[in-house]
């Protein structure tokens, strides 16, 4: 599940965040999401070719598993074409549903996430 940078936990991770700072050459990038920032590095060489592209300033979306260290990426794409709003809109109503999901006898009633003008 995607999770703010301020709360990541060790584990896998999906993040979305501005390109601060970047150093291809090295397979680094740092991301800031407005609640913190995060290096996330690449290794793999398809990916250390793709993160080349991107420029400081970029929205992106990355995977991978967070450690003490950072991320350790293995999935970059872009978010530039994407709707904030709605992007934030939809997150809303699922971020309940995920934890529900993931919680054994848990009870959701969807009707509470559905507010109105929300």
């Amino acid at each position: 599940m995607e999770c703010k940078i301020a709360a990541i936990q060790p584990g896998r991770v999906r993040l979305m965040g501005t390109i601060v700072s970047r150093e291809p050459a090295e397979g680094k990038l740092r991301l800031d999401d407005g609640s913190g920032q995060v290096e996330v590095f690449f290794d793999q060489l398809e990916l250390l070719e793709a993160i080349g592209k991107y420029k400081e300033g970029d929205r992106v979306f990355v995977a991978g598993w967070a450690t003490e260290a950072g991320v350790s990426g293995d999935a970059i794409s872009s978010a530039a074409e994407l709707d904030l709003s709605l992007y934030e809109r939809v997150n809303k109503l699922w971020h309940p549903i995920a934890q529900a999901s993931a919680t054994p006898g848990s009870n959701l009633n969807i009707d509470d996430n559905l507010g109105q003008g929300d």
